[in-house]
């Protein structure tokens, strides 16, 4: 920690050109031990080379972008803008020494990310782990590796970002921000193929283990039974797709017990979809304990809905979801992202880079962590500010002036009372006049009946 504080501290990174250089070695390193890191991911995560490749591709392209950040003629001329007489209102500064602690999902993607970030933000890095190929390519002075973080190391950092947080939260300590699994959504309204094909991808094995792959999915009562059969079918489709044969599945005992117990006493129906181990269970009590509970296996966990505000009152009591994915017609999707709390709502889509890489608070989609994210602004301000007024009388009348008008115009729509009335008045207006007018019409004839 004192070393790389030492890095902080003599202005290194202050220099475009140095950091420039830093991402270029590490662009570089990674270009050389492409297919040494693919193979390290696939045997070490059991996972496809199409999904190793997906990414490593991620990766690099987060060492990209962050390159992009670095705009070394716009740094010069920010530099000079105060001495030239002009604000500069866009300057940051890093945060200074940033701790990652990675977890084990995209490891590869995960350290490539904060890495790549950081440096373009300005900041030095304490790792508890780190690729030999990616250290032989940093400056020594600007990183340092742990086995494993203590408590001193911990609070000696500006930034611990825990990438192995509890499976109900995951956050950038201090935000304060924690969120429960995601969630999907299935109205009526739905596509069902969209629907499942986005769903039954999230919960393939690997992405499973995505802290965005929907933990838990609300299917309304009218289309479940059709959910269920497109997901049979379409993993059917899947089996000629070996992509997954090598694939460590979650061996949570607790988890294995609970659903069993829960089998047994007809609070959930386990339906196997015969392959990769995929299965729906179908929970018939939305308060079981198995709904806030997350698994790593390739579980599609279904409750029922009667609609769309049961929906959102089965989501009263959690906490904002990491994210929610509702399939839906853009005006109901449009209700239930503004009723369900989340960090980010997608509709008719979960995007399959979203399951690729840890969580990160504000949401980024890609690169999951952003040069913003780990640096803060310091702006620096020359030319004269806008003062109050002097005089105590200015003071006093200028703080009663009122408010600018709403602007909106006046209401001629009926209230709804209003409506009743007039409907009221219409409909008696409909019977008594035609009424009335029937039997002047007979009195009428009566009287000239009576006068002839």
């Amino acid at each position: 920690m004192e070393k790389v504080r030492g890095t902080i501290i003599d202005g290194r990174l202050e220099n475009v050109r140095y950091r420039q250089y830093q991402l270029q070695q590490l662009h570089l390193a990674l270009r050389n031990g492409a297919e040494q890191l693919q193979d390290a991911l696939c045997k070490d995560s059991g996972i496809s080379k199409t999904i190793a490749k997906t990414e490593f591709y991620l990766a690099m392209d987060s060492v990209n972008k962050a390159y992009e950040t670095l705009d070394f003629d716009q740094a010069l001329k920010d530099e000079y803008l105060i001495k030239d007489g002009k604000d500069n209102l866009n300057s940051r500064s890093g945060l200074g020494v940033i701790a990652f602690r990675p977890g084990t999902h995209s490891r590869l993607y995960s350290i490539v990310t904060v890495v790549a970030m950081a440096i373009a933000a300005k900041n030095a890095l304490y790792l508890e782990s780190l690729s030999n190929i990616i250290a032989s390519a940093l400056d020594k002075d600007l990183f340092a590796v742990s086995s494993k973080f203590s408590s001193p190391d911990i609070s000696g950092a500006d930034l611990f970002i825990d990438g192995t947080a509890g499976e109900e939260e995951q956050i950038l300590t201090g935000s304060g921000t924690y969120y429960s699994k995601s969630l999907a959504v299935v109205d009526r309204s739905a596509d069902l193929k969209i629907a499942v094909r986005a769903i039954v991808n999230s919960r393939l094995p690997h992405n499973c283990n995505s802290p965005y792959s929907p933990g838990l999915v609300i299917v309304h009562e009218f289309v479940k039974d059709s959910f269920e059969k497109l997901c049979l079918e379409y993993a059917k489709d899947l089996m000629t797709v070996q992509d997954f044969e090598n694939f460590q599945y979650d061996t949570d005992v607790e988890y294995h017990k609970d659903l069993v117990e829960a089998e047994s006493l007809g609070q959930i129906t386990l339906t196997k979809l015969g392959v990769y181990g995929l299965a729906i269970v179908e929970s018939r009590d939305s308060n079981s304990a198995l709904i806030a509970t997350k698994t790593n296996r390739p579980y599609i966990h279904v409750l029922s809905s009667t609609g769309i505000v049961d929906t959102t009152v089965k989501q009263q009591g959690f906490e904002a979801r990491r994210a929610t994915y509702l399939f839906a017609t853009p005006s109901v999707a449009k209700f239930m992202s503004e009723q369900i709390p989340a960090a980010v709502s997608y509709v008719d889509q979960i995007p399959r880079q979203l399951l690729i890489g840890p969580v990160s608070s504000p949401h980024s989609l890609h690169p999951r962590y952003t040069t913003e994210m780990l640096s803060v602004p310091r702006p620096k301000i020359i030319n004269t500010v806008a003062t109050i007024p002097s005089s105590v009388e200015e003071l006093h009348e200028s703080a009663l002036q009122p408010l600018k008008p709403v602007g909106q115009k006046m209401g001629h729509a009926l209230g709804f009372f209003e409506q009743g009335i007039f409907i009221g008045l219409g409909m008696t207006f409909c019977i008594f006049v035609p009424l009335a007018t029937w039997f002047s019409w007979i009195a009428s004839k009566r009287v000239l009946a009576l006068w002839g």
